[in-house]
């Protein structure tokens, strides 16, 4: 019989604020803190956990943690309009906004 692992370990993650006001740092839809201009926040998440950031009543970033990125994960809050267009950048739902 085939079973399914369910996995569970605890994911350390860090996000660094990059906006330069406060953002509001949501885990789902419950406001986890506020984090201020070149600030940093760190909190224990799980998989499929999903994060997101709003800066002045707009969502600017969301993400949904994932256990294969690694077991501590850092992500840089950015607004869309602020980051350059390079090779280095992630835009899609999954991986949110922010540099890889």
């Amino acid at each position: 019989m085939l079973t399914r692992s369910v996995h569970i370990s605890e994911i350390t993650a860090v996000f660094v604020n990059r906006v330069p006001g406060e953002v509001s740092l949501r885990w789902q839809d419950l406001e986890m803190q506020k984090i201020g201009a070149g600030q940093r926040a760190s909190f224990n998440t799980y998989h499929t956990h999903q994060w997101s950031a709003v800066y002045n009543g707009e969502a600017i970033w969301k993400h949904t943690i994932n256990f294969k990125d690694g077991y501590e994960q850092q992500f840089y809050l950015d607004r869309p309009e602020d980051l350059p267009e390079d090779d280095n950048v992630v835009t899609d739902e999954y991986h949110g906004y922010g540099r890889i």
